[in-house]
């Protein structure tokens, strides 16, 4: 039965951890909304395959990013993404999945990046691909509104004296 634990603690390690939101936004360097429009597309070959689309139709969406929000970092509002953000777009294989992506005409995302070397990497990384059950990092959750108020408090928690 022990390694029952073991066996599901490192299946949940491996997939990633998630953090509580106040540790996630203290350890990133950069907490912001990015809001995109679709340009992309699915393809009917990798719909059929089920197949992720390709990252060619993903980079179309990606290159539309523009900052909307500032919560934590030097970054502007109205700042294009940047590659060393990632694309982001991590959604799984289920073509029922991206037809709904592909259908929005615009989204957002909250990003919680941490600078390293020359880019970044997500402090939240287990909920690049978690529903919004887990993260209501994604503009479509119903939650998302009570998510930026949620680190907003977590910025006033940090600046308290």
């Amino acid at each position: 039965m022990c390694w029952l634990f073991w066996l599901v603690g490192l299946s949940t390690a491996m997939g990633g951890e998630h953090k509580p939101l106040c540790r996630k936004v203290t350890e990133s360097d950069l907490v912001f909304e990015m809001r995109f429009e679709q340009r992309g597309h699915y393809p009917d070959a990798a719909r059929d395959n089920e197949w992720k689309p390709p990252m060619s139709e993903l980079l179309k969406t990606a290159r539309t990013g523009v900052v909307a929000t500032v919560f934590k970092g030097p970054i502007a509002l109205s700042a294009p993404w940047a590659p060393g953000y990632g694309i982001g777009f991590t959604l799984g294989s289920d073509p029922a999945v991206w037809d709904a992506f592909f259908a929005r005409k615009t989204f957002s995302k909250i990003y919680f990046l941490a600078k390293e070397a020359e880019s970044y990497a997500a402090k939240g990384w287990a909920e690049e691909s978690a529903g919004c059950s887990s993260s209501a990092h994604w503009s479509w959750c119903s939650e998302f509104k009570t998510l930026q108020g949620r680190i907003r408090e977590c910025l006033d928690k940090a600046t308290a004296p």
